[in-house]
């Protein structure tokens, strides 16, 4: 089965935190967003090598900002 991979970005007290996620195609999209409010950015890549490298890259941003969450 084909699967999408997401990443997401979320926002709380104004820090930022990004994750990789991977869905099969077929699941309700709308639903699985849902499940992270916070998330002010949601990005769809075409391979899990991706996703991972851009949500690393984004961390990496929000950490060069003092902006990371953890």
């Amino acid at each position: 089965m084909k699967r999408i991979y997401l990443v997401f970005s979320e926002t709380k007290d104004g820090k930022h935190y990004a994750h990789a996620e991977t869905i099969r195609a077929g699941e309700n999209l709308k639903n699985y967003i849902e499940r992270y409010p916070s998330a002010n950015i949601v990005h769809i890549c075409e391979t899990a090598t991706q996703a991972a490298f851009l949500a690393e890259q984004w961390n990496q941003d929000y950490k060069n900002n003092n902006t990371y969450m953890y």
